[in-house]
C-alpha cells in the first residue's frame, strides 16, 4: 500500500451525464479511503477536455480548469506506523489537496488510460513525493456504457452522402408513425432483403459484403424513417414541375404541390445527371404491373395466407442459437411481403393519374378538379381497411343492452364479448380472426396487434354506442354510373363514356388491389412478429434477456451475439437507455420535409408556435380529402392515449391516424391531421361517412334575454353589450359585404357613431322628427360580438322577397352573397316578407321605383359633384375646424355637428351608386343568360367583361406600388434594408421612386387595413405594409409588369356565349360600357366615403389626445373602447369610475370576435363539416375521440381505421393522395385535408371548427 499524501477518484467524463468534454477529479489529503467511503467531503476539480473528433484514437488534451470546489475536509486517513490506518483532524481545511500542476498531470494520465481502454474510466489515484500512482481503473458503470443521450438517439441514423440532404416523412409518417424499434431498421429495412439491394441482380459476383448496410433511398433520424429525396431513386420527381408525370407523382406522394425553394433547386440540379430509362425495361416493368400484377398478387396470397407460420417453423429448434439461425433462414420472406405491395401501389397511382389527367384536360383551370377526382376514387372495391370500422359498427349494432354495455369497464366489456355466444360476440370473434393482426404501429413487431390487445376496439364500440343511432348507419355505396352522373366537370361524350366503362372501374379496382396488398403485407409482418416473440421467449427462458420487451430494444446483430453466448452486460445496459429514450423520441414530430446537415424535430424543445397567426385569430388550412363542413367541439389528441377525451360529435385534431384510431371514427364529426394523403388511412375512412354540412355566410341566431348588468362585468356581458336586440324569436343575420368592409370585430366607437341612428341617413324616420324618435339601432343591421351583420328578417330588406322566382331578386341575391341561397329558413323568411309587402302602400312601391331610377340616372352625377365640392373646392378638413376649440367638451360638440355632414355625405352617395352598379351588372348578366339556356360560359364571360373597367381607384394602389418598385434604382440594396430603413429612404429621397411614394401617400394614404374603423391607422399613419409590398415586387420581373387592360372590342371578340348580331351590338355599344362605368363609379364613391371617414378618424384622434391631456382617459387608444355616451359623459365632467372600469374590461378583449384559426391544406376527400376537434398527435391519444369529431393528427396508418366511423373529418400534417388516410377517408365519405403542417399545435381538443374541402381550410370558429 502506498502512503499517499493526497488521493482520490478521477472520472474521465462527467460522472452524471457522461459528457466527455469534462474530466472530474475528487481528492483529499491522505489515503483515498476518505473519498471512496464518503467519510469526508473531498475537493472537486473539473477540467475541460478538447475533443478534436468523436474518436478515442485521436489525442485529446486538457484545455483548462473549469471549476474548483474546496470541500470541508475535516478528517484525514493515514497509514499507521504500527500497521493499519488512523484518522486524524486536518489543520488546513481551506486549501486544495492537490496543486494545479499536479491536476494537469493527473488529467493527462487519465486521458491516456481512457484512450488505451477505449471507453471512459473510473480511476483511483494517489500522490506521493511528486509521483502519481494509478491504483485502479474500471469503466464508468453508472452511465450505461458511457453512452450519452445524443449518441443513443442517433446511433441508427443514416450517414449523409452530402452536406445538405433533404428528407421527407411523407408516407412513413403513417406506415411507421413515431419512433420505430431497432429491429425495424436492422431486420425489416436492412439491405439483407434483396428487394432493397443496390447491386444489380445480373451481377453474379456480388456478395453480401458488397451491399451498403443502409438502404440508399431511406433516411433515419431519431429512430424515425424518412425518404431521402436527394437519392436518385426519386429521379421521377426531378422534372417537377415542368413534367406532368412528375407533377402527378409529386401529388400522389405528398398530396400537394412543392414550393420549397431548396427542394426545387435540388430537383433542377440532379435532373441533368439522370439517365433516361431504357424503353424495353420500362415497358416490361409496366406490363408486369398492369397485365400480371393482380394475378401475381392473388397467387402469392393464395400460396401463403393462412398457411405460412414462422413461429411454428421455429418451434422445431431447441435453443435460442438454433431458433435465431432458423429465423434468419426465413428472412427472405420479407421479399414476399413487400414485393406485391410495391407493384399494386405503383399501379394504383398511375391509374389515379390517368383519371386526374382526363378531368384536368377536359376544362382549363377546372375549379371542380379536386372535388370530382376525390369523388371518383371513393367507394372502391375491396378496400379492406374500410372493413374495420364497418365491422365494429355492426358489432355495436348487434349488442342488445347497449346502455349496459357502455357502463361496463373496458375489461369487463371485452370479457363479455369473448365469452358470449350471442350475435355480437360471434361478430367480435370473427372480427379478431379477420383483422386481429392489424393495429396501431402494425408494421413494428414491438407493438401488439388487436388480437393481443383488443381494448382499443372495445373503446370504439362504446364510442359508437355513445354517438346514438346515426353512428350505427352504414354508408351507401355509389355506383360508377351515379358517380359519373354527379361529376361537375363538363365532359365530352367520349370522355364520359371512357370514364364510365374503362378508366373509373379500372382505377377503383386498383385502389382496392393496393389495399388488399397492404393487408397481406401486414398479415405477413404479423407472422414475423410472432417469430420474433417466440425467439424472445426462448431467450428469456435461457436467461439471456430479462424480459420479452428487452428483445425489441436490441439490434439483430446484438441478438445474434447473445444467442451465440456473448454475455456482455453492456448490451443490456444499452437497452435500458434505449427504452428510456424511446418515449421521448416517439413524441418528436418532424416537418414533412426536413433539410440537413442537422435535422431536428419541430418540437425538439417543445416550443412550437404558430407565429404567422395573430393572437386570438387562428385559422389553419389543409388539404381536403373528404367533403363536408361541420361546426363542433375540437378534441386535440397528439396520440391515441388521449383518445378517451373524445366526446360524440367532436372534430379530432391529431398528428396522424392509422387503423388504431378507427374505433373512434364513428364518434367524430371531423378530422384534422398534420400529415396524411388522399389515400392515407384517415382520408379513406373519412370518405366512408357523409355528415351534414354547416357553412356559408348566413348565421341563425336565437333570441336570448338581455343580461342585467351590475358593477362587475363578465366576459360574456362585455362581448354582447352592443348586440342588437332581436325583434323575433328567430332572427337571420348575414356577414355578406360587412365581412369585407368591417372585417372582424369593430371598435365601440364605430358601432355607436357610424351605425347608430344619429345619422339621418340610417334613421328609420326622417324629416321633422327629433333624435329621440329614432331607434338607437339601425333596423337593417345586426351586431353580434361587435361584428356588423345584415338582419335579413328585417322588413326593409324586402328587395330579396321575390327570390328565387324573380330574376331581379336573383340578381340582388347574387350581387350580395355571390351565390344562390338554398337555406330553407332563409327562403321561408323571404316568403313572409313577400306576403307583408303585398299589403304595402302604392306610395311605398313608387318610392322604391324612384330610388332605382335615381340610382341609375343621377347617382354618378351627384357623386362627382359632391366629391368635387368636398375634396377640391372646400378641401374639407375636420381637424382644422376643431383647432379653434380649447377643451374636449367643445371639441366633442363640434364633432357631433360635423358628424351628420360626414355620414350623410358619405353614405348618401355610396348607397345609390353601389345599387346602380349592381343593377347594371344584372342587366349584363341577364343579356348573357338569355342568349343561351344553361349557359356554361356565363360566369366566365361575365367576369371577363366586368374586368378592365375605367376609374377603378382600388386598382391604382397595386399599380402605383408596382411603379414605385420599378423606379427604385438599387433594388437589391433596398430589399436588404429593414422596413423602417427602407421607409426613411423613400421619405427623405428626392429621386423618382421617392416622389412617386409621396404622391401615393397623398392620394391613397387615407386607405389601409380596416379602413372604415377609425381605431386603425391608415397607410399615411403606418406605411410599413406598403414597404413590405414594394419589396415583394422584387421577387421576379413579372411582378414589375403592368397589367394590360382589354378594350371593349377585344372583350366582345373573346366572348364564348353565342350572341345574336343585335345583342352583340347592344352589349358592345351600350350595356358593357355602361356596366364598366358603373363599377368605376362605385369604386370612386367608396374611395370618397373612406376619404371622408379618414377626416372623421383624424377628428376622433384629435379629441382623444385632448382627453388624454385633460386626464380624462389614460391613452388615446382608450378612446376607441368607449361608447359615444361614455365619451360625452367624460367630456362633460362625469368622473364615474364605472366608465373606466368598463373600458378596462373591454380592452382585455382587443380581438373580440376575431378568434378564428384557419389553416390550409390539400383536399383528398371531399366534404364540409362543422364539429368538435380532437387533436391526437399519435394513436395513444385516440381515446379522446368522441363520435362526430374532426380528427387532427400527424399522419394516419391502419391503426387508426377503427376510429374512422366515429369521425366527421380528418386533418393530417403530412401525406399524399395515395396515403392510407386519404384512401379510407374517401371510402367513408369523411372530409379530409392533408399537408396541414402545424395543425396539431394550432388547434386544441374541444375547439369547434369548420372543415371545408372546397376552400381547403380548417377554421376554428369557437
Amino acid at each position: 500500500m502506498v502512503g499517499c499524501e493526497s488521493a482520490g477518484v478521477m472520472f474521465t467524463c462527467d460522472p452524471i451525464t457522461g459528457d466527455e468534454r469534462v474530466l472530474e477529479i475528487t481528492g483529499n489529503y491522505g489515503l483515498g479511503e476518505s473519498v471512496v467511503s464518503a467519510s469526508s467531503e473531498p475537493d472537486t476539480i473539473r477540467l475541460s477536455v478538447n475533443i478534436e473528433s468523436n474518436s478515442l484514437s485521436k489525442r485529446r488534451h486538457i484545455t483548462g480548469i473549469v471549476d474548483k470546489v474546496i470541500g470541508q475536509k475535516k478528517t484525514i486517513i493515514k497509514l499507521s506506523e504500527s500497521g493499519g490506518t488512523v484518522e486524524e483532524e486536518i489543520e488546513d481545511q481551506n486549501s486544495c489537496c492537490i496543486s494545479d500542476e499536479d491536476v494537469y498531470r493527473l488529467g493527462d494520465l487519465g486521458l491516456i488510460i481512457q484512450s488505451h481502454y477505449g471507453n471512459t474510466r473510473d480511476i483511483e489515484w494517489g500522490l506521493k513525493g511528486g509521483k502519481i500512482f494509478m491504483l485502479q481503473s474500471r469503466p464508468v458503470t453508472n452511465l450505461d456504457n458511457s453512452y450519452t443521450d445524443y449518441e443513443i438517439m442517433h446511433e441508427i441514423d443514416t450517414a449523409h452522402p452530402t452536406e445538405f440532404e433533404i428528407y421527407s416523412r411523407a408516407h412513413w409518417g403513417e406506415n411507421y408513425p413515431g419512433v420505430s424499434t431497432c429491429l425495424v431498421f436492422s431486420f425489416l429495412w436492412a439491405n439483407k432483403s434483396s428487394i432493397f439491394r443496390e447491386v444489380l441482380d445480373e451481377d453474379p459476383s456480388a456478395t453480401m459484403e458488397d451491399y451498403n448496410p443502409y438502404i440508399d433511398f431511406m433516411g433515419c433520424c431519431y429512430n424515425q424513417l424518412f425518404f431521402n429525396l436527394t437519392n436518385y431513386s426519386f429521379a421521377r420527381f426531378y422534372d417537377y414541375p415542368e413534367s406532368k408525370s412528375a407533377e402527378y407523382s409529386v401529388l400522389a406522394f405528398f398530396g400537394h404541390h412543392i414550393t420549397d425553394k431548396d427542394v426545387l433547386q435540388m430537383f433542377r440540379e440532379r435532373r441533368q445527371y439522370v439517365n433516361k430509362p431504357k424503353l424495353w425495361p420500362t415497358l416490361k416493368y409496366y406490363a408486369n404491373i398492369f397485365l400480371f400484377g393482380r394475378k401475381t398478387m392473388f397467387d402469392t396470397i393464395d400460396k401463403h395466407m393462412g398457411k405460412y407460420d414462422m413461429a411454428a417453423k421455429l418451434r422445431q429448434y431447441s435453443g435460442a442459437k438454433q431458433v435465431f439461425a432458423g429465423l434468419m433462414n426465413e428472412y427472405m420472406v420479407t421479399d414476399v411481403m413487400f414485393f406485391n405491395h410495391s407493384w399494386a401501389s405503383q399501379g394504383s397511382t398511375i391509374k389515379n393519374g390517368i383519371l386526374r389527367y382526363i378531368l384536368e384536360t377536359a376544362q382549363k383551370d377546372n375549379p371542380n378538379l379536386e372535388i370530382d377526382f376525390n369523388s371518383m376514387i371513393s367507394s372502391c372495391d375491396e378496400v379492406i381497411s374500410a372493413e374495420v370500422p364497418n365491422r365494429l359498427r355492426e358489432i355495436a349494432k348487434a349488442i342488445r343492452d347497449k346502455e349496459g354495455f357502455r357502463q361496463l369497464s373496458d375489461e369487463k366489456a371485452l370479457e363479455m364479448l369473448q365469452k358470449g355466444t350471442d350475435e355480437a360476440s360471434q361478430l367480435f370473434k370473427e372480427f379478431l380472426q379477420i383483422h386481429g393482426h392489424r393495429g396501431y404501429k402494425e408494421m413494428d413487431p414491438y407493438h401488439k396487434p388487436w388480437e393481443d390487445n383488443p381494448i382499443p376496439c372495445i373503446k370504439n364500440i362504446k364510442g359508437i354506442l355513445t354517438g346514438g343511432d346515426n353512428f350505427l348507419k352504414p354508408k351507401v355505396i355509389k355506383t360508377v354510373d351515379e358517380v359519373v352522373n354527379e361529376l361537375r366537370t363538363p365532359l365530352s361524350f367520349w370522355r364520359r363514356y371512357l370514364l364510365r366503362k374503362v378508366f373509373l372501374p379500372w382505377s377503383r379496382k386498383g385502389v382496392g388491389y393496393r389495399e388488399v396488398s397492404k393487408g397481406f403485407m401486414v398479415w405477413f409482418n404479423h407472422r414475423i412478429r410472432k417469430g420474433f416473440r417466440y425467439l424472445a421467449q426462448t431467450m428469456v427462458s435461457e436467461g439471456l434477456i430479462p424480459s420479452i420487451d428487452t428483445f425489441f430494444f436490441l439490434t439483430i446483430d446484438e441478438i445474434e451475439r447473445l444467442c451465440n453466448g456473448d454475455r456482455d452486460a453492456l448490451l443490456l445496459s444499452k437497452t435500458k437507455l434505449r427504452r428510456r429514450l424511446f418515449t421521448q423520441m416517439d413524441r418528436y414530430k418532424f416537418e414533412e420535409i426536413i433539410k440537413g446537415p442537422e435535422m431536428r424535430p419541430k418540437n425538439f424543445e417543445d416550443s412550437i408556435r404558430v407565429n404567422h397567426i395573430k393572437e386570438g385569430s387562428l385559422q389553419l388550412s389543409g388539404t381536403p380529402v373528404s367533403l363536408g363542413t361541420v361546426r363542433a367541439r375540437v378534441c386535440v389528441a397528439e396520440d391515441i392515449i388521449e383518445a378517451d377525451n373524445i366526446q360524440p360529435g367532436d372534430i379530432l385534431i391529431t398528428y396522424s391516424t392509422d387503423i388504431g384510431w378507427s374505433p373512434y371514427f364513428p364518434l367524430l364529426s371531423g378530422i384534422i391531421t398534420e400529415i396524411g394523403g388522399t389515400i392515407s388511412h384517415g382520408a379513406v375512412i373519412a370518405r366512408e361517412y357523409e355528415w351534414g354540412l354547416f357553412g356559408g355566410q348566413i348565421f341563425m341566431l336565437q333570441s336570448r334575454p338581455v343580461t342585467n348588468l351590475d358593477n362587475s362585468y363578465t366576459d360574456y356581458e362585455i362581448m354582447h353589450e352592443l348586440d342588437t336586440p332581436h325583434q323575433t324569436e328567430f332572427e337571420i343575420y348575414s356577414r355578406a359585404h360587412w365581412g369585407e368592409n368591417f372585417p372582424g370585430a369593430s371598435s365601440w366607437i364605430v358601432l355607436n357613431w357610424f351605425w347608430s341612428n344619429k345619422s339621418t341617413f340610417m334613421g328609420i324616420s326622417q324629416g321633422s322628427f327629433s333624435a329621440e324618435d329614432y331607434n338607437p339601432f339601425v333596423e337593417t343591421m345586426g351586431v353580434q360580438y361587435n361584428q356588423v351583420m345584415f338582419n335579413l328578417t328585417n322588413g326593409k330588406m324586402d328587395f330579396f322577397a321575390d327570390y328565387p322566382e324573380s330574376k331581379q331578386a336573383q340578381q340582388m341575391v347574387l350581387a350580395m352573397f355571390g351565390h344562390h341561397i338554398d337555406d330553407e329558413d332563409v327562403l321561408k323568411s323571404f316568403k313572409v316578407k313577400r306576403l307583408e309587402r303585398a299589403s304595402s302602400s302604392f306610395v311605398g312601391k313608387v318610392r322604391i321605383f324612384y330610388f332605382i331610377i335615381n340610382a341609375l340616372l343621377f347617382g354618378p352625377k351627384n357623386l362627382l359633384k359632391t366629391k368635387s365640392l368636398f375634396m377640391e373646392e372646400k378641401k374639407y378638413d375636420l381637424v382644422n375646424i376643431l383647432r379653434q376649440f380649447s377643451n374636449s367638451k367643445a371639441i366633442y360638440n363640434e364633432i357631433l355637428d360635423n358628424y351628420h355632414i360626414i355620414s350623410n355625405t358619405a353614405f348618401a352617395n355610396h348607397g345609390p351608386v353601389s345599387m346602380g352598379s349592381s343593377l347594371k351588372n344584372a342587366i349584363l348578366k341577364a343579356t348573357l343568360q338569355g342568349a343561351m339556356k344553361d349557359n356554361p360560359d356565363l360566369d366566365a364571360d361575365l367576369n371577363e367583361m366586368i374586368s378592365s373597367c375605367n376609374d377603378v381607384i382600388s386598382a391604382e394602389v397595386p399599380n402605383s406600388l408596382r411603379d414605385i418598385a420599378k423606379s427604385i434604382k438599387d433594388k437589391q440594396t433596398f430589399k436588404q434594408l429593414s422596413d423602417e430603413e427602407a421607409l426613411q429612404v423613400l421619405y427623405k429621397g428626392t429621386d423618382e421612386s421617392s416622389l412617386k411614394f409621396k404622391q401615393f401617400l397623398e392620394r391613397h394614404g387615407h386607405r389601409g387595413y380596416r379602413e372604415l374603423d377609425p381605431m386603425y391607422k391608415p397607410w399615411k399613419g403606418n406605411p410599413i405594409p406598403c414597404i413590405k409590398t414594394i419589396k415583394v415586387r422584387f421577387r421576379s420581373e413579372k411582378q414589375l409588369e403592368a397589367k394590360v387592360g382589354k378594350s371593349v372590342d377585344q372583350l366582345i371578340e373573346e366572348l364564348k356565349t353565342p350572341l345574336t348580331p343585335i345583342k352583340r351590338l347592344l352589349v358592345k355599344k351600350l350595356i358593357l360600357p355602361y356596366t364598366q362605368r358603373g363599377i368605376g363609379y362605385r369604386e370612386i364613391s367608396k374611395y370618397f366615403m373612406i376619404w371622408l371617414n379618414n377626416k372623421l378618424r383624424e377628428g376622433f384622434w384629435y379629441l382623444a389626445e385632448q382627453m388624454v391631456r385633460e386626464g380624462l382617459i389614460p391613452s388615446a387608444e382608450s378612446f376607441f373602447y368607449l361608447t359615444v355616451t361614455e365619451v360625452e359623459a367624460l367630456c362633460n365632467g362625469d368622473r364615474d369610475p364605472l366608465i373606466l372600469a368598463r373600458f378596462e374590461d373591454r380592452i382585455i378583449l382587443p380581438n373580440l370576435g376575431t378568434g378564428m384559426v384557419q389553416m390550409k391544406g390539400t383536399p383528398v376527400s371531399n366534404g364540409s363539416i362543422k364539429a368538435r376537434v380532437c387533436v391526437s398527435e399519435d394513436i395513444t391519444e385516440a381515446d379522446n375521440i368522441q363520435p362526430g369529431d374532426i380528427l387532427i393528427t400527424y399522419s394516419t396508418d391502419i391503426g387508426w381505421s377503427p376510429y374512422f366511423p366515429l369521425l366527421s373529418g380528418i386533418i393530417t400534417e403530412i401525406g399524399g393522395t395515395i396515403s392510407h388516410g386519404a384512401v379510407i377517408a374517401r371510402e367513408f365519405g369523411i372530409p379530409c385535408l392533408i399537408a396541414v403542417e402545424g395543425a396539431c399545435r394550432a388547434f386544441k381538443t374541444g375547439d369547434i371548427c369548420v372543415l371545408d374541402t372546397k376552400s381547403a381550410t380548417i377554421t376554428k370558429v369557437e
